[in-house]
């Protein structure tokens, strides 16, 4: 059986529940290609939006 390249975003205001978000799906023992990870301002007030498009197996 051939394997399909999956992605999964997350994203969150909240570091912490970021954090546990991506920990979570990385202890199911996934194939991890790549993770590409990025903090952004989201808007005039200064907003953090964390985000990482985990590239999988």
């Amino acid at each position: 059986m051939r394997w399909l390249t999956k992605i999964k975003i997350f994203d969150s205001r909240k570091k912490e529940d970021f954090e546990n978000q991506v920990n979570e799906f990385l202890l199911q023992g996934h194939e991890i290609i790549d993770i590409k990870y990025s903090a952004s301002v989201l808007n005039n007030f200064g907003f953090l939006v964390y985000s990482a498009m985990i590239i999988y197996k």
